[in-house]
């Protein structure tokens, strides 16, 4: 949804319900995750800092208790940002990732290079060397969109991609599949 620029709203439920439930999970297995807002937090800050950070979350959830304005502030930038810290939260949990997060860890690094320890071009071989050179030069002016389009219409990475995708929403595929007429029967 995010690399497809979807709607920022629903994108946001989605990471906050997922970076909610991976906290809860590393609690119960009592993993260390990458990134845990109670780590990091002031134990006397932490009731504040979380009516901030899931302000948004909470109103989409419960406006029928909260008619106040939707507090609203950047929500795409700040969706990018958390979805990459539950991604790396989820590699800390399963040891592992899939396409989608892979081409996404690619965007952040390629976005925000500054925040991480190493650099992304530190990882190409030498013989890819001129190629990643020519396609971080078109990619830096690409929007958002136009660079997981490029990444995912990449022949190396389409095929992982379309495989991952299809099993993603292959238990849609009966429904979405099924003309109406039949699907009372």
């Amino acid at each position: 949804m995010t690399a497809m620029g979807e709607d920022p709203f629903a994108i946001h439920m989605l990471i906050q319900s997922t970076e909610k439930l991976l906290i809860d999970l590393a609690k119960k297995r009592s993993v260390a995750l990458a990134f845990d807002w109670e780590d990091v937090i002031k134990p006397e800050y932490k009731q504040e800092f979380f009516k901030f950070h899931r302000e948004t979350y909470n109103f989409l959830k419960h406006a029928d208790k909260d008619t106040a304005d939707l507090p609203v502030h950047n929500i795409a930038e700040r969706n990018a940002v958390a979805l990459a810290m539950a991604i790396e939260n989820y590699l800390t949990m399963f040891g592992t990732i899939t396409e989608h997060m892979r081409i996404y860890r690619f965007f952040m690094r390629f976005w925000k290079p500054k925040w991480f320890l190493s650099s992304m071009d530190a990882s190409i071989p030498s013989e890819k060397r001129e190629f990643f050179n020519d396609a971080m030069t078109v990619l830096r002016g690409a929007t958002p969109v136009e660079f997981f389009k490029a990444l995912i219409e990449n022949p190396t990475s389409n095929e992982t991609f379309r495989r991952e995708r299809n099993a993603d929403v292959s238990d849609g595929i009966q429904f979405y599949s099924t003309p109406l007429e039949n699907l009372n029967r």
